[in-house]
């Protein structure tokens, strides 16, 4: 049985954000009036309580996150969702505070470009260099690779890359409400549509073209789902079955299986998108499975020069 303070969360969302993904026209007004108040920032609060480091790859940030005067245990690379048209917010950053206060990571977090004003090229042109550099010193701390709806498909599919790539995989593959599928074309979706209390399939497919602009939705770097299944790391999901892209959790997850990947999905049974993000019984009962997973990831073995 969910929480009251779940309840109350719903029924907000559902008035305050449904309309902005009704439809394609609805995704492109609020595009517009999100660019006129956008800041990255993290929040100044957290500028005192954490080691917090800013740097520049060309004229893109690039942020890192760790806690003062210790030395890290786990690197964790994070891509932040925003149907790639949004930029990271006050949600996210204080989701990464406290997985960095509770397993003393160093969490990197790019800002990557946004659509429609640039598309799915350029961020992996910005992104797949800032993996690059995480995967070539040696350390003992397990790497995770880490996002939330499209930051969750775009951890995937850079996954994906750095197979392609013979680049070593990260340690572990953790995905939030992942967007996999771009096609949204699972029949799945239409029964889960009336309880997603913040997306709606019209407005997601118009999030979907505005960032492919033009390019095929099956293209694995979009739509990881069809890409090679079959070499990814290990892999922990989560999704809510209130949620338009649940149904593709599901199906990504049994792809995976039976290609011979270890994915372990996490299903809760009333909650929305990225429920996890946000500070009520369910989403902290999220927070601290995710913590203790990655808790028990083991430290690597360097071998002695």
């Amino acid at each position: 049985m969910t929480s009251f303070s779940s309840k109350i969360i719903t029924s907000v969302i559902r008035l305050t954000r449904k309309n902005s993904y009704a439809s394609a026209q609805s995704v492109t007004n609020r595009v517009k009036n999100e660019r006129q108040r956008e800041n990255h920032s993290p929040p100044r609060s957290m500028r005192s309580k954490f080691n917090l480091q800013t740097d520049m790859a060309g004229n893109r940030t690039i942020y890192t996150l760790r806690q003062k005067h210790s030395a890290p245990k786990i690197d964790i690379l994070y891509f932040h969702g925003g149907g790639y048209l949004f930029e990271i917010t006050r949600y996210h950053w204080i989701f990464l505070a406290r997985l960095c206060r509770h397993l003393n990571a160093r969490i990197v977090i790019p800002i990557y470009p946004l659509a429609p004003e640039n598309n799915w090229r350029d961020v992996f042109e910005a992104i797949m260099p800032v993996y690059e550099r995480m995967r070539e010193p040696e350390s003992s701390n397990p790497m995770v690779l880490m996002g939330d709806s499209a930051g969750g498909g775009l951890a995937l599919a850079v996954s994906m890359q750095a197979s392609k790539r013979a680049i070593a995989q990260p340690d572990h593959l953790v995905l939030l409400s992942p967007w996999v599928d771009l096609t949204m074309s699972n029949p799945a979706i239409a029964a889960v549509e009336p309880d997603d209390p913040w997306l709606s399939k019209d407005g997601v497919k118009a999030t979907a073209r505005l960032y492919a602009q033009g390019s095929d939705l099956r293209n694995y770097h979009l739509s990881p789902i069809y890409g090679d299944l079959s070499q990814l790391p290990p892999t922990s999901l989560f999704a809510g079955k209130h949620d338009i892209l649940y149904p593709d959790s599901v199906a990504l997850s049994e792809k995976a299986r039976k290609a011979g990947s270890r994915v372990d999905l996490f299903l809760e049974e009333e909650m929305f998108h990225v429920w996890m993000l946000l500070n009520f019984a369910e989403a902290r009962k999220t927070q601290k499975q995710i913590i203790a997973l990655l808790q028990a990831l083991p430290r690597k073995k360097i071998p002695a020069v």
